[in-house]
């Protein structure tokens, strides 16, 4: 049984933090053929920051990209529209409803067998999945939550945008999904189905394992004790019951910011995600 994690394949072509060079090697060693098509959003430029620009702009993959900003939009069109291998459509994803995944594809014909799905939304990434019923990838990359620990199993109630979602909430959900979580980076979770895992070329381990340790401390986005979330909350969430000084400090950081800032950008949890963090043993 391999245990090597897959990092050590990471390179970026137009990804952020190695995601092409480990995408290339779960190709490349998967207990079977990958279907040769991708889907992306939001999708920008068709570029920036890109999961899987390099296997529809040097591999002759098709590409379904998604993109609700219509400027960037229209530069996506501008730059790739001619091509014959890309389809793109202007819309901000929902989770269920007829801006839904599923319901893009189905209006639009494009075929729900894909060789890899990428997900970062930054907000509700964990509900897109966790409500896809047609679309059906080989491969999904998916954006988590890296300062809440990985064996904290923990994702926003649907319609609440607070912390988003642990990796250890996305291996579970890959488990009932039918998919095995094989690797991650800073910022994403990588999974393949069960019928495509090489066991002699992808490591057999839970997400306490996978979970991306080194490349968290290069960014110095690791925190042991205190969660927070990119964009989303000031407000300190708490992975084990904090000492009375740290709290003290934490509310006066809370106290200065809405005294020198008009007060803080965003609100405090709801009742409904409160107790969510409750559940997943988080401390608020």
């Amino acid at each position: 049984m391999m245990k090597e994690k897959l990092n050590q394949y990471a390179e970026n072509i137009t990804s952020q933090y190695g995601e092409d060079g480990i995408i290339k090697y779960i190709i490349e060693h998967a207990n079977g053929d990958i279907i040769k098509s991708a889907c992306e959003f939001g999708a920008w430029d068709g570029k920036h920051l890109s999961n899987i620009f390099t296997l529809w702009h040097k591999k002759d993959w098709r590409a379904y990209l998604i993109e609700g900003d219509p400027q960037r939009h229209k530069d996506l069109e501008k730059s790739y529209g001619h091509l014959q291998n890309i389809d793109s459509v202007c819309v901000y994803l929902t989770s269920d409803g007829e801006n839904s995944l599923d319901q893009i594809f189905l209006k639009n014909d494009w075929d729900v067998n894909l060789g890899l799905l990428s997900i970062d939304i930054d907000s509700y990434d964990y509900h897109i999945w966790a409500e896809l019923e047609h679309v059906n990838p080989q491969i999904v990359v998916i954006e988590y939550n890296s300062l809440i620990p990985p064996y904290i199993d923990y994702h926003d109630p649907k319609g609440e945008n607070f912390l988003r979602c642990s990796i250890k909430a996305l291996e579970n959900l890959g488990n009932k999904k039918g998919y095995k979580l094989i690797s991650s980076t800073v910022t994403n979770a990588f999974f393949i189905k069960q019928d495509l895992f090489n066991k002699e070329k992808f490591p057999d381990m839970p997400a306490e394992y996978l979970f991306d340790y080194e490349g968290n401390r290069k960014n110095k986005t690791l925190e042991p004790v205190v969660v927070g979330s990119q964009l989303i909350t000031a407000y300190p969430v708490f992975s084990s019951p904090p000492p009375t000084t740290i709290k003290v400090y934490y509310n006066l950081r809370k106290l200065a910011a809405r005294f020198f800032k008009g007060g803080p950008k965003r609100l405090p949890p709801s009742d409904i995600v409160k107790d969510q963090l409750r559940k997943s043993g988080l401390f608020y």
